[in-house]
């Protein structure tokens, strides 16, 4: 067994079996946290979480998609200041 080893600042230590094909804690198009079991299912498929499969890995980019074609930076930032926008605040009276 073949293990990765990160050490985070925050005093935690991350051990990974580098043999497991398993999603990693953000996605690697919008960096938000894969944080269920929906997520980490897209994930095995595209490599990206459930909200950027919805967007750009199915439908008419599923070919560009397997490909290596990924959305601009620009892209990317608007639609993370979309979902921004579609979260409720937590509000606590």
């Amino acid at each position: 067994m073949s293990k990765k080893i990160t050490e985070f600042e925050e005093g935690f230590i991350l051990i990974q079996d580098e043999n497991l094909n398993t999603a990693p804690l953000s996605c690697p198009v919008c960096d938000y946290f894969i944080d269920n079991d929906q997520h980490a299912q897209y994930y095995s498929q595209y490599e990206c979480c459930f909200d950027c499969a919805v967007k750009w890995a199915e439908g008419l980019n599923k070919n560009k998609w397997k490909k290596g074609w990924r959305p601009s930076t620009e892209e990317i930032e608007e639609e993370k200041t979309f979902r921004r926008k579609m979260i409720t605040p937590l509000r606590f009276d």
